[in-house]
């Protein structure tokens, strides 16, 4: 975990709403509607939380072009931050 952006991970583990998307993201890439069932986020705000991480590099949207049924995943700095997570709790 020597690689790890710190800052980042304090970023992340300062709002529930990063956290527990990231988390969920680890399972398996999924829509914002997937998050919104699972999370009972307001979509809305789902989709404003997935735009931050994907401005800081955590998540990726997997088909960009789609206009709906967007599906988004972690990149690799994502995962190692997810790692991190799990292992502080």
């Amino acid at each position: 975990m020597d690689s790890i952006d710190w800052e980042k991970y304090g970023w992340v583990k300062s709002s529930d709403y990063r956290q527990k998307l990231l988390l969920e993201l680890d399972d398996f890439p999924q829509t914002p509607t997937d998050l919104r069932d699972k999370t009972e986020f307001h979509r809305s705000h789902i989709s404003s939380v997935l735009q931050d991480l994907a401005d800081e590099d955590l998540v990726e949207c997997l088909n960009p072009d789609a206009k709906k049924g967007r599906v988004y995943g972690l990149t690799d700095e994502g995962e190692q931050i997810v790692e991190a997570l799990r292992q502080s709790s």
